[in-house]
């Protein structure tokens, strides 16, 4: 069985994503990576609110990142 499985990693920062088809021996090959500075945390506000427009931006790179999902035929999404 092979499966193709994507990695997002979202940090402060950026977000970055792998997308890796693994075999039944444990082989792998990484058919796509993605990272997009989003800047999640910028403003953060003193009592640790997220602003508006960081998140917007968060939320695109998402959407972007669906769309490499769905060409790939990803089976498995793991978020760290």
């Amino acid at each position: 069985m092979y499966k193709t499985v994507a990695i997002i990693d979202l940090g402060s920062n950026s977000i970055r994503m792998n997308i890796i088809g693994i075999n039944d021996q444990g082989g792998y090959s990484i058919y796509e990576q993605a990272s997009e500075m989003v800047r999640l945390s910028e403003g953060l506000s003193e009592d640790n609110l997220l602003k508006e427009t960081p998140v917007q931006r968060t939320i695109n790179a998402l959407h972007y990142f669906k769309k490499l999902i769905e060409v790939n035929k990803v089976t498995e999404v793991y978020a760290l």
